[in-house]
């Protein structure tokens, strides 16, 4: 940093004087005053880019007053004149300050300004960019609650006619079911469809205002002692009431039988639901293992299919929100499930990893940190 002026401040006019001689033979302007009270007008009058100041002036003010003039009219400031610095150290900074014993020495002279340049460049830098992070992050919550309380009014907006179809189809199917006429079959059959498609619907509204909240940092933790087998166990039999078909191997830790854990049950069933709904979706055929491990204060749930895998080039994007893998074909989805267990699992300030090959199958490790109840 190149600088073109410099203000002195001192009490004796040799030392002024001299001083200013010798900052102008080093190429600099210099403008002098004679006590702190006059550093701001001063200032607004020669715009320096560095004050000097007689370490006997600032020793005679309140401690902290030169730091907090040098911040405020955002100025590096040299103290010179200091008494006890060793020869060694003929520039020293220490407490936000750069100190000069003797000024008369010009290497000596021309360190203290370059280290009091420096240090003023970095803090500046430092204030610069925190002002900037915190704007940042201030714009990202901000954007972020538009989006949950965008997502909210799209809810209670959508909900209640979406229950009213279903309330209606109810009542349709109900007249319909006591004509037993093949026409009647068909508007049944179009009703089924008809329900099946609001209740995705439905989903997809479930699905997109938790990811804005979780995004948003509103996911509120709810956590109760829980029989984690038994939990798991309900979970998988509930999914194969879905698909009588499917067969999912679970296996469990010993600890498991004798300790309940303290876990939040409304957030991981999201995560799990996800999971092990992607795995029998993507898996046409071959069974499904999910492991449940305890290590170290955490709780490990791994989930491993046979299906079709996702492309090495595509993991990074995997947990981006509507994204779908590029072999999917025809297979349904909103692309949101793995967005959102991923939202859920940092969340609960816990990891998911992922390792997968195209036509072998994908595994999905859920780390989470836990505690047993007492």
């Amino acid at each position: 940093m190149i600088i073109s002026s410099i203000l002195v401040i001192a009490q004796e006019p040799w030392v002024k004087l001299d001083l200013k001689h010798r900052l102008i033979r080093l190429g600099y302007d210099v403008a002098i005053a004679s006590c702190l009270s006059a550093l701001r007008e001063r200032v607004w009058q020669v715009q320096p880019e560095l004050v000097m100041l007689d370490a006997r002036i600032a020793a005679s003010v309140q401690p902290g007053l030169v730091e907090a003039i040098g911040a405020e009219m955002n100025l590096p400031i040299v103290i010179f004149g200091v008494q006890g610095l060793r020869l060694a150290d003929p520039v020293l900074e220490r407490w936000n300050r750069v100190y000069l014993a003797n000024p008369w020495e010009t290497e000596a002279l021309r360190a203290a300004i370059a280290t009091a340049l420096s240090h003023h460049q970095t803090q500046t830098h430092a204030k610069q960019t925190q002002t900037t992070l915190q704007e940042t992050l201030h714009q990202e919550i901000a954007h972020r609650r538009r989006q949950t309380q965008f997502m909210r009014s799209v809810d209670h907006e959508l909900r209640t006619p979406l229950s009213t179809l279903l309330v209606t189809f109810d009542w349709i199917e109900e007249l319909e079911q006591e004509d037993y006429s093949s026409r009647s079959l068909q508007k049944l059959t179009c009703l089924d469809r008809a329900r099946s498609s609001v209740r995705r619907m439905g989903q997809l509204l479930d699905y997109s205002s938790l990811l804005c909240q979780s995004r948003s940092g509103d996911i509120s933790f709810r956590p109760v002692a829980l029989n984690l087998l038994v939990f798991c166990r309900v979970l998988i039999d509930e999914l194969r009431e879905l698909d009588h078909e499917i067969t999912i191997r679970f296996s469990a830790n010993d600890v498991f039988e004798t300790q309940t854990l303290v876990l939040d049950p409304t957030l991981l069933r999201h995560i799990l639901s996800n999971l092990l709904s992607n795995a029998i979706k993507y898996s046409s055929k071959g069974e499904i293992r999910f492991e449940l491990q305890y290590d170290s204060g955490a709780i490990a749930f791994r989930i491993q299919d046979q299906g079709i895998g996702i492309p090495q080039s595509e993991l990074a994007e995997l947990f981006t929100p509507f994204y779908r893998g590029s072999n999917v074909g025809t297979i349904g989805g909103t692309g949101l499930g793995l967005a959102i267990a991923d939202q859920l699992v940092r969340a609960y300030q816990g990891t998911i990893i992922v390792n997968s090959e195209v036509n072998v199958g994908s595994t999905f490790t859920v780390t989470i940190p836990c505690k047993f109840q007492k």
